[in-house]
C-alpha cells in the first residue's frame, strides 16, 4: 500500500517537472524565434541601405561627369558640412538642382573652393595648369522611413590663374579627389589624393 502511495506520488512529482521542462523549452523557442525575426528585419534594413547607397553613389558619380564636362549649376556660397547637414528641406528646394536618375530623385548643390596655383592639373596639350576645385553635395531620401542620404565629393577640374605657386605643388588627377557621407549622426570621409590639404578652407601652401 505505502509502495503504491509513493510510486503515484513519484509518478506526479515526474509529471509536474516534465510540464516545467516543457514550459521552459517553449519559453526559449519563443525568445530564439524572437531573436531570429530581428536579425531578419536587420538583414532586409542592411541590405535596403546598401542598395539605396548604391544608387546614390551612381548619382553622384553621373553628377560629377557633368562637372567635368563644364556644366556648372545651382552653385552657392562655400558651407560647412555640418551647417550642410542641418539645412531644412526648403532650403534644397530652393537653392538645389533637382534630377532623377531611375526611380531615385535626388537635390544637389555645387561650391567653388579656393583657386590654389600649387594645385596642378595635367591638360591634354601637355601642359600643367592650375586646378579648380567644385565640391558638389547630393541629397537623396530613398526611402520615406529613413533619415536623408547624404553624398560629398570634392572634384578637381582645369582652372584659370596667373598667380604663380610659391609652395609645394601638388600634381593630381582630374576627377574626384575626396568623399564623404553623411546621414543622421553618421558621417564618413575618404581623401584620394597622396598629400591633401585642408579642403574646407582651400589648400594651405607649404
Amino acid at each position: 500500500m505505502l509502495h503504491a502511495a509513493n510510486l503515484k506520488k513519484n509518478k506526479g512529482f515526474i509529471l509536474v517537472s516534465v510540464l516545467l521542462l516543457m514550459q521552459l523549452l517553449a519559453i526559449l523557442s519563443c525568445y530564439a524565434l524572437a531573436d531570429s525575426a530581428a536579425a531578419l528585419q536587420t538583414s532586409r534594413l542592411v541590405l535596403a541601405h546598401t542598395l539605396d547607397f548604391i544608387a546614390v553613389e551612381a548619382a553622384l558619380g553621373e553628377t560629377e561627369i557633368t562637372l567635368l564636362q563644364g556644366e556648372v549649376a545651382c552653385q552657392i556660397s562655400p558651407i560647412s558640412w555640418t551647417d550642410l547637414l542641418q539645412q531644412p528641406s526648403a532650403f534644397w528646394q530652393t537653392q538645389a538642382c533637382h534630377a532623377h536618375q531611375g526611380t531615385l530623385h535626388y537635390d544637389y548643390i555645387v561650391e567653388t573652393l579656393a583657386l590654389d596655383p600649387c594645385l596642378q592639373l595635367f591638360t591634354a596639350d601637355g601642359q600643367w595648369q592650375a586646378a579648380k576645385l567644385l565640391r558638389l553635395t547630393l541629397r537623396a531620401a530613398p526611402s520615406a522611413q529613413r533619415a536623408a542620404l547624404f553624398l560629398q565629393s570634392t572634384v578637381a577640374t582645369i582652372g584659370m590663374t596667373a598667380e604663380a605657386c610659391t609652395g609645394t605643388i601638388y600634381q593630381i588627377a582630374a576627377g574626384r579627389i575626396a568623399w564623404r557621407q553623411g546621414e543622421g549622426n553618421y558621417s564618413a570621409e575618404a581623401a584620394f589624393c597622396r598629400k591633401r590639404p585642408d579642403l574646407s578652407q582651400g589648400f594651405a601652401k607649404n
